[in-house]
């Protein structure tokens, strides 16, 4: 994961440097929070969001590397690596082999929206992404182990504290809920099969609603304008005016950057030993483009977390038919 991070990382590395807008107010925001931790839970109230834990980190970053670009990109480097290393983890999990998990890690480190995210800076969703695959692995680990114990209780703590860091770097953290609940369905009306499986789904729902609540409770506390009320978070709409054109947008992203897609999950569908992890990641998928639809942009980063669903629909069914030769 470090080398094929860094092997597409390195001609940002050898050309880095900071962009306009988003870039200047996350490195200033960073240097006035440095050393007043608690002030993230106040930024920007006019706009109506709410992500302390993006704030906090990025001003963790600048109190080690400073105002260097270089530096800051060694970072995203060092966040890729880590997704990288924790999806061939998951992909390992759900029992596929080393060739589906060289695919996987492929597909999603040279993904479109894992370049525009990684290329640039302070963009929200490696954070955001890196903490959920925190919490998938935790509860993954949890599951495994036996009930009542210490160490279940200790990894499913782990999995809700990554999860809360999750919908405090970027609220749309909160569609994994819904998400879990479709795995939850699958493990119920599918066949007997491994016990882990179904701890982990209903393990993996608890995990998200309570991160949720958490977050809500925090919101409640803190935040100093409902949704509704701030001037960025009131776009958020449920509208046709709304929908409609995001839905054009995003079938277009789609067909520029997942074309294949539809054919990939056509195979895996007839394929018996591929079809449980197919229809995990499709649920994956569908939550992770049904949460911008209210939304009126849509930008390629914002399917960074969608990719990592994607990445693993390729890992599936290109290892399968691999290891069916």
């Amino acid at each position: 994961p470090l080398a094929l991070a860094v092997l597409v990382m390195l001609p940002r590395l050898t050309s880095a440097q900071f962009g306009l807008l988003d870039d200047g107010l996350t490195v200033q925001t960073g240097r006035e929070v440095h050393g007043r931790w608690a002030s993230v839970l106040h930024l920007i109230p006019e706009t109506g969001r709410f992500f302390p834990a993006y704030w906090l980190t990025y001003s963790v970053i600048w109190s080690v590397v400073g105002t260097r670009p270089l530096a800051f990109f060694v970072v995203n480097a060092a966040v890729l690596a880590s997704l990288l290393a924790m999806l061939a983890h998951l992909v390992r999990l759900a029992g596929d082999t080393r060739v589906a998990v060289t695919i996987a890690a492929v597909a999603f480190a040279l993904s479109g929206p894992a370049v525009e995210s990684f290329y640039t800076l302070s963009k929200a969703e490696p954070l955001q992404l890196a903490w959920i695959a925190l919490s998938l692995l935790c509860t993954a680990t949890a599951a495994a182990r036996a009930r009542g114990s210490l160490g279940r209780a200790g990894w499913t703590a782990g999995a809700g504290v990554a999860l809360l860091f999750a919908h405090a770097t970027k609220e749309t953290s909160v569609v994994l809920a819904p998400i879990a609940l479709g795995w939850l369905v699958i493990e119920r009306r599918a066949k007997p099969g491994h016990p882990c499986a179904a701890r982990f789904a209903a393990s993996y729902l608890g995990v998200a609603i309570v991160s949720a609540a958490a977050f809500a409770v925090l919101r409640w506390r803190y935040a100093a304008l409902p949704l509704g009320e701030g001037w960025y978070t009131r776009a958020y709409a449920f509208d046709a005016a709304t929908v409609g054109p995001a839905l054009f947008r995003i079938m277009a992203w789609l067909v520029r950057d997942f074309a294949f897609l539809l054919p990939l999950v056509a195979v895996g569908l007839v394929r018996d030993r591929t079809r449980g992890p197919l229809l995990y990641a499709s649920i994956w998928m569908l939550g992770w483009l049904a949460v911008y639809l209210p939304w009126p942009a849509t930008f390629e980063y914002y399917l960074l977390p969608f990719t990592l669903g994607a990445a693993w629909v390729a890992g599936i069914v290109l290892g399968g038919l691999w290891r069916g030769r």
